[in-house]
């Protein structure tokens, strides 16, 4: 049962068993309001990472009938032909920005900022990245949990981020993260990911996940989740599409919640 008539036969229960109390119009009126609370619209956007190293696993995605935002590591085999073909497809595309991790042993990957270089470094570096992925609205995060705690390294980013118009989505690969306050501080569109989908990877973990992210949709009015090109995540998206389309949440392109 949708939350919306679970209330409004609350409301209808209240009715009749408070009648007789003379306390039927509060009781009503607060059923109704709780009935109204659910937001009109209610908006998912599914961001899928780390795009550009196989077309096959790119390319699964594209059986789905899903506005899917996909965010592209910059400079590797196949940043440019994958952008290309996902945009032609109807699909959003960002800039998967690699940024330092705590750990030293993680790699991030060619054009990754870190939080030794100076700020001509930095945005030489962000600016050679966006350039080299065609069809860029926005920009994320790949990894990050050291780079993203500095508030100045982040400004040093995210300003050509702003001078090229274009949004930022912090991942949040650490609660600590910088990112999403330095953005609204210094004026570009911005949100925050609400939900990883295949930390664990099979098929039921990512439903589950993705249970948890239409909870919040319909708390929120909208939430953003962010995945990668496994088979499992896109076998779970393709049954998660059928119950999101009977209860009434839609799938978004990411720039759409932020307009």
């Amino acid at each position: 049962m949708h939350r919306r008539q679970f209330f409004m036969r609350l409301a209808t229960s209240l009715a009749t068993g408070l009648a007789v109390t003379g306390s039927w119009s509060v009781a009503a009126c607060a059923a109704a309001r709780l009935a109204g609370d659910r937001p009109k619209s209610t908006r998912i956007a599914v961001i899928i990472d780390d795009i550009g190293f196989s077309r096959t696993r790119a390319h699964r995605f594209l059986s789905l009938e899903i506005p899917l935002t996909f965010s592209i590591l910059p400079h590797v085999t196949h940043t440019r032909e994958l952008a290309e073909a996902l945009y032609t497809a109807g699909h959003e595309i960002m800039l998967h920005q690699p940024m330092e991790p705590v750990d030293k042993r993680a790699n991030p990957g060619p054009g990754a900022l870190y939080t030794a270089y100076p700020r001509q470094a930095i945005v030489a570096e962000i600016e050679r990245n966006i350039d080299a992925v065609p069809h860029v609205t926005g920009v994320n995060n790949h990894m990050g949990s050291k780079f993203t705690t500095d508030p100045a390294k982040m400004e040093q980013a995210l300003g050509v981020v702003k001078s090229r118009a274009l949004f930022f989505v912090d991942s949040l690969t650490t609660p600590r993260s910088a990112g999403f306050a330095t953005a609204s501080r210094i004026g570009i569109a911005a949100v925050r990911r609400n939900i990883f989908l295949d930390n664990c990877l099979t098929t039921q973990s990512i439903l589950l996940q993705l249970a948890r992210l239409q909870r919040r949709a319909l708390q929120t009015g909208k939430a953003v989740a962010i995945g990668h090109p496994y088979p499992e995540t896109v076998a779970a998206l393709r049954i998660f599409d059928q119950k999101l389309k009977k209860d009434g949440v839609q799938f978004v392109p990411i720039s759409n919640l932020l307009r």
